[in-house]
């Protein structure tokens, strides 16, 4: 099976961001919808990966990107700026029988913190991210933004992510 190359795959997010639906403004809730394959022959331009240092350090045989797709709104007033961004998760196994996965995390301000946990019984892989709800850079800008951050912890098993609030 060839996988798609890296470079391909922002394309492919984009066009797949557009069939998963909005959250509110302001959101902390991830998701965890697989994207279909079909999908995956389009292409994404605007997103780019992000924490590849956290993502990458990876088990032999494993393989995570993240990737943020930002998103212009209004939550600074009379401007339009990024006030959250699409999140996917790219999932690959280097083997001739494992399928590529890619997953849609939802809609949220920004991933602002991402730590690779021990492998746990039923989870391939594992990742705690720290979740805002607007970007940093948006606080700055408006003051009557009031933060909200959340921890999810990922769980990441053969076709298919589990989400779930990190514990403290």
């Amino acid at each position: 099976m060839r996988l798609l190359p890296w470079g391909v795959l922002p394309l492919v997010l984009l066009c797949a961001a557009a069939l998963v639906s909005a959250q509110p403004l302001g959101s902390v809730s991830l998701t965890g919808k697989p994207i279909p394959h079909s999908v995956l022959h389009q292409v994404l331009v605007l997103g780019e990966p992000v924490h590849e240092d956290a993502v990458d350090s990876r088990p032999p045989g494993q393989l995570l990107r993240l990737w943020a797709v930002p998103r212009a709104g209004s939550c600074i007033p009379d401007t339009e700026m990024i006030c959250s961004h699409r999140y996917f998760l790219a999932v690959s196994a280097f083997g001739e029988s494992e399928t590529p996965f890619v997953y849609s995390l939802g809609e949220v301000g920004e991933i602002e913190s991402v730590e690779r946990l021990p492998v746990t019984p039923g989870c391939q892989d594992r990742l705690r991210l720290g979740v805002l709800n607007f970007p940093r850079s948006a606080f700055a800008s408006n003051p009557r933004l009031v933060p909200a951050r959340v921890s999810r912890e990922v769980c990441v098993k053969r076709g298919e992510i589990q989400i779930f609030e990190a514990a403290a």
